[in-house]
């Protein structure tokens, strides 16, 4: 059953795809989202969904445009 939800390396691979070195050197909020997620996906390849701190969690809405809901299968695996 494929989810709506993006793993790590999903959004990792959207965010080198929409960014340039350069704007991401120039701009401290899309460094902080790069070192993040790039961070996250040193584990397990970044083939596992994970919903970061609100702080980072609206920095990749604001420049990804990638929501973050709360669904059935994530919730399950909180507990």
């Amino acid at each position: 059953m494929k989810t709506p939800e993006k793993t790590v390396r999903q959004l990792f691979d959207e965010f080198k795809a929409k960014f340039t070195i350069d704007q991401v050197s120039h701009s401290k909020e899309l460094s902080m989202v790069f070192a993040y997620l790039q961070y996250q996906c040193s584990m397990a390849h970044g083939m596992y969904i994970h919903i970061p701190g609100p702080n980072m969690k609206g920095l990749i809405e604001k420049h990804l445009g990638y929501t973050y809901e709360k669904s059935p299968a994530i919730a399950d695996k909180a507990f």
